[in-house]
């Protein structure tokens, strides 16, 4: 399969996963409106890791660093540790939630007004009050409260940075579990890879994903506008020579 289009089901299940793994939390047995709310959401934090790790592959996130492994180093950390251990510690996420905030902490940084539409914007638990569902939703996903075990942060980012690739062994072929490289991707990988997210849980949920700060008449202007977002995001940081 191409490595895109693998993230991009890959990152669906992270979605999948990320909602089962808060579920206590998150009370997903909830209302038809407050069920896509949660799955905004998820996608949201889920994107915001995509972009994240594709602006630290191309170097961009040396003006601020809150966590200089990254998000490789923590699943580098994570691999070193047993799953009785991980299962036991809940410290990984509150690293992932400040690293997938750095695009917006590097602007900051440099005296550049973020422009990335709600993306990386926290979550905000009155949203019901100001009627949105969604940063209601993603202030609860993002809360320390019930925050999910190392085993679920090390699951989600082995999705989303690992891809199985088939290599020769002799005469034959074995499959194995490789890094995913996205330091020549192109933005518009980003749009595919939402472009996925959102049409599987259409298909799936019945749940219609818009992009942040777009009505999203269907999947491909989600896609694109996707793709844009991700080109804006990352253009506002130093084109620097750092490289993971």
């Amino acid at each position: 399969m191409d490595p895109v289009r693998a993230l991009a089901e890959q990152a669906r299940q992270c979605v999948e996963l990320l909602l089962r793994g808060r579920a206590v939390a998150l009370e997903l047995d909830a209302d038809e409106q407050a069920t896509a709310d949660l799955y905004t959401a998820a996608c949201r934090v889920i994107m915001r890791m995509v972009v994240t790790r594709l602006a630290e592959a191309r170097g961009l996130l040396s003006a601020t660093r809150p966590d200089p492994g990254g998000l490789d180093g923590l699943l580098e950390e994570l691999e070193r540790s047993s799953p009785e251990a991980r299962a036991r510690l809940h410290d990984a996420w509150p690293r992932v939630l400040e690293w997938s905030r750095a695009p917006r902490a590097c602007a900051r940084a440099l005296a550049q007004p973020p422009d990335d539409g709600d993306l990386f914007c926290r979550g905000d638990a009155r949203g019901d009050v100001r009627g949105d569902g969604a940063q209601r939703a993603l202030a609860r996903l993002e809360s320390p409260i019930a925050a999910p075990d190392d085993e679920l942060v090390y699951r989600l980012l082995t999705l989303l940075f690992r891809v199985a690739r088939r290599v020769r062994e002799g005469a034959g072929w074995r499959t194995i579990t490789a890094p995913v490289d996205l330091r020549a991707w192109p933005s518009e990988a980003v749009g595919v890879v939402y472009e996925h997210l959102a049409y599987e849980i259409w298909v799936r949920q019945q749940v219609v994903v818009p992009w942040p700060d777009v009505e999203v008449g269907d999947v491909a202007v989600g896609a694109g506008q996707a793709a844009h977002e991700a080109e804006r995001v990352l253009a506002q940081l130093p084109q620097t020579q750092h490289r993971q």
